[in-house]
């Protein structure tokens, strides 16, 4: 796989269960306590370094290049690195239940094996 971004590219990532589990959360929280209409969640913030390692380490044949192209990192460029989620921590104690490690190890790997080794 060519990956159209650079190695340092970050961004905001987290598992469909945490996106899910934080709509469920807020739906939850006690009114009185959000002082908002609006949170921002987040989980985790991997370069694309970090995610070419992770891959590499559970399918070590894997051949993952960094073939940049510009246009398209101009676009993710424009997109934040990271995403400050205080407030929804802070107002209704949300927090993710998977980090980068844990998305992979325990539910992406997990996944992509059942999928394509059966």
């Amino acid at each position: 796989y060519s990956c159209f971004v650079s190695e340092q590219t970050r961004l905001p990532f987290m598992t469909m269960w945490d996106a899910v589990g934080a709509i469920l959360a807020l739906m939850k929280a006690p009114k009185n306590s959000l002082r908002r209409a609006v949170y921002h969640v987040a989980a985790f913030s991997p370069s694309a370094r970090d995610f070419r390692e992770k891959i590499v380490s559970f399918f070590p044949n894997a051949e993952i290049d960094f073939a940049v192209d510009e246009n398209r990192q101009s676009i993710v460029d424009s997109w934040p690195m990271d995403i400050d989620d205080t407030a929804a921590r802070e107002q209704w104690g949300w927090n993710p239940e998977y980090d980068f490690d844990g998305a992979f190890e325990d539910y992406l790997i997990p996944e992509i094996r059942k999928r394509y080794n059966p």
